[in-house]
């Protein structure tokens, strides 16, 4: 029996539908109360003092680098095992991307790794948190502090998630959320920056909005990245429900790391590491090609992530001759496996049954 289980499968019920109706009949479509609403519930939720909400998670982080005074000669170091998003916003606000490796095993890039690329053109240090698995926060904000640099946390793929028993985007430092489709709670597009500067965060409200403080009075550089209150309406029951999907995903989690654990090696969770989100799932496998060809045969839908930037067709241009060891190591052996909010565990446990078929 083949069954079909795809890579990431949200969960909508009639709460969603209930606000999204609400909205509807409201006539009020675009940014207004319910934008306002999620920021409220949001950053209540992460412990920050303010929350913009923009229409992705790629706007949250040009909106953050434009508010921060990234300029054409700065320097911003990103790690190399990442979505593409995070050097394309570097690209677009006009600065140098930075390449920095990972370590080998949480796949996350570390302050030991990005302190040897730092010059005195850096401005901002940008990393990611794989799988939505923290960083080493306290590590990194002493590193900026040190050199006097703008940290900035891509945290598209870690909401929910919790760094030595707080939750990321309640810190020090600027963070940017994604709420995509895929990931832990959805606005369908939506995303999301959490800081405790106030003045910063009015700078990241006017790049949100053509850079508008009056009506049709420009003072700041600015684009459309606004939300709309439908996408925020979706957002507030979703993060109604966000302690149960988190508990869901956890769930799956274990038991891949149970049933897998001799086929497969799985990211490493550093003990500073209080909640891992799993936006997704990473195993490294000796034949992953193979592997993913037979699941795709048997309607399990999988995923590579990520292919390192300096490999990218595009981007490989702005690298030549550069070597990353660790990410281009992950990258030959990972697969990830499905994991969702809608993946139920009977589709769990077809997944295992269908791994253990190929790998010995």
């Amino acid at each position: 029996m083949i069954l079909r289980v795809p890579w990431s499968e949200p969960s909508m019920g009639e709460d969603e539908l209930s606000l999204v109706l609400k909205v509807l009949k409201s006539g009020w479509l675009g940014q207004g109360p319910q934008v306002k609403m999620l920021e409220e519930l949001f950053k209540k939720r992460v412990g920050a003092q303010e929350a913009i909400a923009v229409s992705s998670g790629t706007a949250a982080l040009h909106c953050a680098l434009l508010a921060a005074g990234v300029k054409p000669g700065d320097e911003v170091i990103i790690p190399n095992l990442t979505f593409i998003a995070t050097i394309n916003v570097v690209l677009a606000s006009g600065a140098k991307p930075v390449l920095v490796d990972v370590e080998p095993d949480t796949f996350n890039t570390s302050p030991e790794l990005v302190a040897e690329r730092i010059t005195n053109r850096t401005k901002v240090i940008m990393p990611i948190d794989y799988a939505g698995m923290p960083i080493d926060i306290k590590g990194f904000e002493e590193l900026a502090e040190d050199y006097g640099l703008i940290l900035i946390e891509d945290a598209a793929e870690a909401v929910g998630a919790e760094y030595r028993g707080r939750p990321v985007g309640g810190f020090n430092h600027i963070t940017c959320f994604s709420f995509h489709i895929a990931k832990q709670m959805t606005t369908i597009e939506g995303g999301m920056i959490t800081t405790n500067d106030a003045k910063y965060a009015e700078r990241c409200r006017l790049v949100r909005n053509h850079g508008m403080a009056e009506r049709y009075e420009h003072i700041f550089i600015g684009f459309n990245y606004r939300m709309t209150d439908l996408n925020a309406a979706i957002g507030i029951a979703q993060l109604k429900k966000l302690d149960s999907f988190l508990e869901h995903r956890s769930r799956i989690a274990a038991k891949y790391m149970s049933e897998l654990k001799d086929l497969a090696r799985f990211q490493h969770v550093p003990p500073f590491v209080t909640k891992h989100p799993w936006m997704f799932f990473p195993i490294l496998v000796e034949n992953r090609d193979k592997l993913r060809e037979h699941l795709a045969r048997r309607g399990i839908d999988t995923r590579v992530c990520w292919k390192p930037v300096h490999m990218q067709p595009y981007h490989r241009r702005f690298f030549k001759g550069e070597k990353y060891p660790n990410a281009e190591e992950i990258y030959r052996h990972v697969i990830c496996i499905p994991i969702g909010n809608g993946i139920s565990m009977d589709q769990v446990e077809y997944v295992i049954t269908c791994i253990k078929e190929v790998l010995p």
